[in-house]
Protein backbone atom coordinates (compact mmCIF):
# COMPACT_ATOMS: atom_id res chain seq x y z
CA UNK A 1 0.00 0.00 0.00
CA UNK A 2 1.10 3.57 -0.53
CA UNK A 3 1.05 6.46 1.92
CA UNK A 4 2.06 9.49 -0.07
CA UNK A 5 5.42 8.45 -1.49
CA UNK A 6 6.09 5.85 1.20
CA UNK A 7 4.82 2.27 1.02
CA UNK A 8 3.38 0.80 4.21
CA UNK A 9 2.02 -2.50 5.45
CA UNK A 10 -0.57 -3.62 7.97
CA UNK A 11 0.78 -6.49 10.03
CA UNK A 12 0.11 -8.34 13.27
CA UNK A 13 1.20 -6.71 16.51
CA UNK A 14 4.37 -8.07 18.13
CA UNK A 15 5.72 -7.50 21.64
CA UNK A 16 8.56 -5.35 20.31
CA UNK A 17 5.94 -2.83 19.09
CA UNK A 18 4.86 -1.87 22.61
CA UNK A 19 7.23 1.08 23.08
CA UNK A 20 6.17 2.62 19.77
CA UNK A 21 2.50 2.11 20.64
CA UNK A 22 3.03 3.81 24.01
CA UNK A 23 4.46 6.82 22.15
CA UNK A 24 1.52 6.92 19.71
CA UNK A 25 -1.06 6.75 22.50
CA UNK A 26 0.79 9.43 24.48
CA UNK A 27 0.73 11.72 21.45
CA UNK A 28 -2.99 11.06 21.07
CA UNK A 29 -3.86 11.66 24.70
CA UNK A 30 -1.31 14.35 25.38
CA UNK A 31 0.01 12.43 28.37
CA UNK A 32 2.09 9.34 29.06
CA UNK A 33 0.46 5.93 28.97
CA UNK A 34 1.63 3.19 31.29
CA UNK A 35 3.44 0.49 29.34
CA UNK A 36 2.04 -2.29 31.51
CA UNK A 37 -1.50 -1.14 30.65
CA UNK A 38 -0.82 -1.45 26.93
CA UNK A 39 0.97 -4.76 27.42
CA UNK A 40 -2.07 -6.07 29.30
CA UNK A 41 -4.50 -4.58 26.78
CA UNK A 42 -2.68 -6.21 23.87
CA UNK A 43 -1.93 -9.54 25.52
CA UNK A 44 -3.46 -12.44 23.61
CA UNK A 45 -7.06 -13.22 24.40
CA UNK A 46 -8.96 -16.35 23.52
CA UNK A 47 -7.84 -17.95 20.25
CA UNK A 48 -9.55 -16.16 17.40
CA UNK A 49 -11.08 -13.63 19.77
CA UNK A 50 -8.41 -10.94 19.97
CA UNK A 51 -6.91 -8.98 17.12
CA UNK A 52 -4.11 -6.43 17.16
CA UNK A 53 -2.44 -4.83 14.18
CA UNK A 54 0.07 -2.12 13.54
CA UNK A 55 0.84 -0.18 10.41
CA UNK A 56 4.50 0.31 9.60
CA UNK A 57 6.13 2.38 6.89
CA UNK A 58 8.22 -0.01 4.87
CA UNK A 59 11.18 2.27 4.20
CA UNK A 60 11.60 3.93 7.61
CA UNK A 61 10.21 1.05 9.70
CA UNK A 62 8.29 3.68 11.67
CA UNK A 63 5.16 2.44 13.43
CA UNK A 64 2.43 4.88 12.38
CA UNK A 65 -0.78 3.33 13.69
CA UNK A 66 -2.28 0.57 15.76
CA UNK A 67 -5.62 -1.15 16.03
CA UNK A 68 -6.91 -3.37 18.79
CA UNK A 69 -10.14 -5.36 18.67
CA UNK A 70 -11.31 -7.59 21.47
CA UNK A 71 -14.47 -9.44 22.44
CA UNK A 72 -17.13 -7.39 24.11
CA UNK A 73 -17.73 -8.38 27.73
CA UNK A 74 -17.06 -12.02 28.55
CA UNK A 75 -17.28 -13.32 25.00
CA UNK A 76 -15.58 -16.60 24.21
CA UNK A 77 -13.43 -17.65 21.27
CA UNK A 78 -16.34 -17.06 18.88
CA UNK A 79 -17.35 -13.49 19.68
CA UNK A 80 -20.42 -11.99 18.04
CA UNK A 81 -19.24 -8.46 18.76
CA UNK A 82 -15.80 -6.86 18.99
CA UNK A 83 -14.81 -3.54 20.52
CA UNK A 84 -12.31 -1.74 18.31
CA UNK A 85 -9.77 0.99 19.10
CA UNK A 86 -7.77 2.73 16.37
CA UNK A 87 -4.97 5.26 16.75
CA UNK A 88 -2.85 6.84 14.02
CA UNK A 89 0.04 9.25 14.55
CA UNK A 90 -1.28 12.81 14.22
CA UNK A 91 0.92 13.82 11.28
CA UNK A 92 -0.37 10.94 9.11
CA UNK A 93 -4.10 11.04 9.78
CA UNK A 94 -6.52 11.29 6.86
CA UNK A 95 -4.14 9.34 4.65
CA UNK A 96 -5.87 5.93 4.75
CA UNK A 97 -3.89 4.31 7.57
CA UNK A 98 -6.86 3.80 9.93
CA UNK A 99 -9.04 2.65 7.06
CA UNK A 100 -6.41 0.12 5.96
CA UNK A 101 -6.22 -1.37 9.46
CA UNK A 102 -10.01 -1.44 9.83
CA UNK A 103 -10.46 -3.13 6.44
CA UNK A 104 -7.79 -5.69 7.36
CA UNK A 105 -9.65 -6.47 10.59
CA UNK A 106 -13.04 -6.75 8.89
CA UNK A 107 -11.66 -9.14 6.29
CA UNK A 108 -10.38 -11.46 9.03
CA UNK A 109 -13.33 -11.32 11.42
CA UNK A 110 -16.05 -11.90 8.85
CA UNK A 111 -14.50 -15.34 8.31
CA UNK A 112 -15.07 -16.30 11.97
CA UNK A 113 -18.63 -15.00 12.20
CA UNK A 114 -18.22 -11.71 14.07
CA UNK A 115 -21.41 -9.76 13.48
CA UNK A 116 -20.72 -6.34 15.00
CA UNK A 117 -17.90 -3.91 15.62
CA UNK A 118 -18.30 -1.32 18.36
CA UNK A 119 -16.32 1.78 19.26
CA UNK A 120 -16.70 4.36 22.00
CA UNK A 121 -15.63 7.97 21.58
CA UNK A 122 -16.11 11.13 23.58
CA UNK A 123 -18.65 13.54 22.08
CA UNK A 124 -15.89 16.14 21.53
CA UNK A 125 -13.77 13.79 19.37
CA UNK A 126 -15.04 15.17 16.08
CA UNK A 127 -12.43 13.51 13.88
CA UNK A 128 -13.12 10.06 15.39
CA UNK A 129 -16.86 10.56 14.96
CA UNK A 130 -16.35 11.57 11.31
CA UNK A 131 -14.00 8.60 10.72
CA UNK A 132 -16.46 6.06 12.13
CA UNK A 133 -19.50 7.59 10.43
CA UNK A 134 -17.77 7.56 7.03
CA UNK A 135 -16.98 3.86 7.47
CA UNK A 136 -20.49 2.63 8.15
CA UNK A 137 -20.66 2.99 11.94
CA UNK A 138 -23.85 4.39 13.45
CA UNK A 139 -24.53 5.82 16.91
CA UNK A 140 -26.04 3.11 19.10
CA UNK A 141 -28.91 3.68 21.51
CA UNK A 142 -26.66 2.57 24.39
CA UNK A 143 -24.67 5.82 24.12
CA UNK A 144 -24.41 7.86 27.29
CA UNK A 145 -23.46 11.46 28.05
CA UNK A 146 -19.73 10.74 28.45
CA UNK A 147 -19.24 8.44 25.48
CA UNK A 148 -20.96 7.85 22.17
CA UNK A 149 -21.14 4.18 21.26
CA UNK A 150 -20.90 3.45 17.56
CA UNK A 151 -21.77 0.12 15.99
CA UNK A 152 -21.20 -1.32 12.54
CA UNK A 153 -23.15 -4.43 11.59
CA UNK A 154 -21.10 -6.76 9.42
CA UNK A 155 -23.67 -9.41 8.56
Amino acid sequence: MELGDLPYEVRTFYDFDIEDIIDIVASERGRPYAGEDITKALSPGPPGGHFAYVTVQDITDRLIGWLKAQPEGDSTASPESLVVNITVVPDLRRKGVGTAMLNHLIEEIRAIGVQDLRAQVRPDEESAIAFLSARGFEVDSSSGPEFLTFVRHLA
